[in-house]
């Protein structure tokens, strides 16, 4: 997983993270996918995404679809619970670094990410 990261880091260097060449769903889709096989830190992929300069929004968007998609390949890579898992952790980043996002943008993107907990927990409780 770290070589597929430091590949990612340098594409994210070598272009911007905005640009075409980068379809950063699928990227993010993929690598939790690889992230959910072997069982890593569930912050990787999210911390290394930001680190490159991708911007919180747009992280925090994809995480909300792929969510809400509900696809059930987790399950079947091992951990169901994987992507609610890596939600949560992008949570406590989020809360525990102030700097990830700018001051008048924190309070939207917190509200996204409790209304994706949120969401999860009723899900589950209906189940």
């Amino acid at each position: 997983m770290l070589i597929i990261m430091s590949k990612v880091k340098s594409l994210g260097l070598q272009f911007t993270v905005q640009s075409p060449c980068i379809p950063l769903p699928h990227l993010v889709w993929q690598l939790e996918v690889i992230s959910c096989r072997l069982d890593v830190n569930k912050s990787h992929v999210h911390s290394t995404l930001l680190s490159i300069g991708v911007p919180v929004g747009s992280l925090l968007e994809i995480y909300d679809k792929m969510f809400t998609i509900n696809d059930r390949c987790w399950l079947l890579e091992g951990n169901e619970f994987h992507l609610i898992q890596v939600i949560a952790s992008f949570a406590d980043s989020f809360i525990a670094n102030p700097k990830i996002a700018p001051m008048n943008e924190r309070y939207v993107k917190y509200i996204t990410i409790v209304n994706i907990l949120i969401s999860w927990f009723f899900k589950t409780m209906v189940l």
